[in-house]
């Protein structure tokens, strides 16, 4: 992986996400572009780049998150560690697969970061942050082909190529 290039295309879509995507929002939930990137890196970067990789999108998405700093990294670089174990069994490049991955990545990242917030802060209410949830959820999984699929173009610009070895031979 080239981490420079990854870098420079987590800053751009963190600042996309910031000004333009939050002025997007529904039921006071916008798409979290930020999870795409890390899922994109689960799905298609090198095995050793791939935690580390959606690691560094959620650092950038604890930059502008309310909750405490580091949650979303640490819930980003555990589901891209599944993924990594699941991406053999799933068909990666079929948009129905990018969407279900997504819709249950983003639901179990934000009912994480989401109890997080009602127990740091006695939330009685959750009633608002579970229709934020699935709000959000629902918000990602249907941009998340067609953000996956821009992406996959740049596999050659970020260093992700394809694993070979004489198991998938």
């Amino acid at each position: 992986m080239k981490q420079s290039a990854y870098i420079l295309l987590t800053a751009f879509c963190l600042a996309f996400q910031v000004a333009v995507l939050e002025n997007l929002r529904v039921l006071d939930s916008s798409p979290n572009l930020l999870f795409l990137v890390a899922l994109y890196a689960a799905l298609f970067a090198p095995r050793r780049d791939a935690v580390i990789a959606a690691w560094i999108a959620g650092i950038a998405f604890d930059i502008f998150s309310s909750g405490r700093f580091g949650v979303y990294a640490f819930l980003f670089a555990g589901l891209a560690a599944f993924l990594v174990y699941l991406r053999k069994k799933v068909f990666k490049e079929h948009p129905l697969s990018q969407a279900a991955l997504a819709l249950a990545g983003v639901a179990v990242v934000e009912a994480a970061a989401a109890a997080m917030v009602m127990v740091q802060y006695h939330a009685a209410d959750g009633g608002a942050l579970i229709s934020g949830v699935v709000v959000t959820a629902l918000w990602t999984a249907a941009l998340a082909p067609f953000v996956l699929a821009g992406l996959t173009r740049l596999n050659r610009i970020l260093g992700f190529v394809a694993e070979h070895s004489l198991a998938n031979a």
